[in-house]
């Protein structure tokens, strides 16, 4: 009889590994419907086998039985995104503190060389590096039950960084050199902290996905429109809010008349499009030519930004004091937007970044941001120059 049970349950286990592998890197796409009969076919394997890993899939929450129709694949919503965020904030950082200073070498110089990575043409090289080394971070906390519980977390995680993928810069493995100093340093607090900002970045890029991807059939709204519908939801809502509603603007092809479309040779152009009438934001129109940029800078308030027309780079940085009080920028992630994608910036996050048109058109930006820009109010925080910049 242990001749027979063995192969079955190896067909089992296989057919359960391959659909997993398929669910978590989005080749079955979230919230796509299937049948036994389908994946039967699509892994050359029996119905059995199939029905069995389902049936596991199910009990880990990555497939939903429909009845007398099949399976849905769980869809990822802006709650799951949150929920495991959330769930990250509270145990990453603490590994990262607990392996700060206790680490053992071969597993830091592997976490140094993680960070000279180039993960740009390979999807599974990007999520493989990220996986690996916060992982290892987790391993070397010292905490075997905190370690265990990131690692069945990174599933999600995982699938989570696949929708984010196209906004992930091909060097930004460089942008953990200064967690990996830190852990080396013994300096937990900051490892801490510099976990906190890889793991908001991460977030602020998937929620942009979605956000893209959720608005691609949406109708469009009016300038006026989106104001009284923004500003029914203010103060309360948060920054992620007020950029669910920017794409309608951005699908408006009746949005700028011909005199906000004109640009200016000199810099990018500002059109001011609303301002609130209590002051609460304001409604901008940015104008780029070729080349034109801004320079690395943070805000005083929120800000959130959608491409109308054309192509936007963004490049993130954080800011590195150093022992004498010299401070320099390294540059974090770089991400492009094209008609249609909006990104967005908490007053209260890292949000110190660069906006470009690296394209040979003209390109048309639109801006919201938390202030009045009426009797000289800015947009702009702390300016930086491009010596400040590190190179990588």
């Amino acid at each position: 009889m242990s001749g027979t049970r063995t192969p079955t349950l190896q067909q089992n286990q296989i057919a359960f590994c391959r659909i997993k592998r398929d669910i978590i890197c989005c080749a079955l796409e979230p919230g796509r419907q299937v049948t036994e009969a389908e994946l039967a076919s699509r892994y050359s394997l029996g119905k059995a086998p199939i029905r069995a890993a389902l049936a596991g899939l199910c009990q880990e929450g990555l497939l939903r039985a429909i009845p007398r129709r099949g399976y849905l694949i769980s869809p990822i919503t802006m709650r799951n995104v949150q929920d495991t965020i959330q769930l990250r904030l509270l145990l990453e950082p603490t590994a990262a503190r607990l392996a700060a200073g206790r680490m053992a070498d071969k597993s830091l110089r592997r976490l140094e060389e993680l960070c000279l990575v180039r993960v740009e043409n390979s999807t599974e090289l990007a999520v493989g590096a990220h996986r690996e080394l916060h992982l290892i971070i987790a391993t070397e906390s010292g905490n075997q039950r905190l370690a265990d519980t990131l690692s069945k977390l990174y599933d999600d995680v995982e699938r989570l960084i696949h929708v984010g993928i196209s906004r992930i810069d091909p060097e930004e493995m460089a942008g953990y050199r200064p967690l990996v100093a830190a852990i080396a340093a013994g300096d937990g607090e900051t490892a801490a902290r510099l976990m906190v900002e890889q793991i908001e970045l991460g977030r602020k890029r998937i929620l942009e996905a979605l956000l893209s991807d959720a608005n691609k059939a949406a109708g469009h709204l009016s300038i006026q429109q989106f104001a009284d519908q923004l500003g029914a939801i203010l103060p309360a809502a948060n920054t992620f809010q007020v950029a669910e509603g920017l794409p309608r603007l951005l699908h408006n092809p009746r949005l700028l008349t011909p005199e906000q479309k004109e640009s200016s040779s000199q810099s990018y152009r500002r059109h001011s499009l609303y301002v609130d009438p209590d002051g609460r934001f304001s409604v901008l129109a940015l104008v780029w030519e070729a080349g034109q940029s801004t320079p690395a800078h943070n805000h005083p308030c929120w800000a959130v930004a959608g491409v109308y027309q054309g192509e936007l780079r963004e490049t993130s940085y954080r800011r590195l004091e150093g022992a004498n009080g010299d401070v320099r920028l390294l540059a974090t992630g770089v991400t492009h937007y094209r008609q249609g994608d909006v990104t967005y910036l908490d007053a209260s996050g890292s949000n110190l970044h660069r906006l470009d048109n690296p394209t040979a058109e003209i390109a048309i930006s639109i801006h919201i941001f938390g202030t009045d820009i009426r009797n000289g109010g800015s947009t702009f925080g702390q300016c930086y120059l491009p010596d400040d910049m590190i190179s990588k």
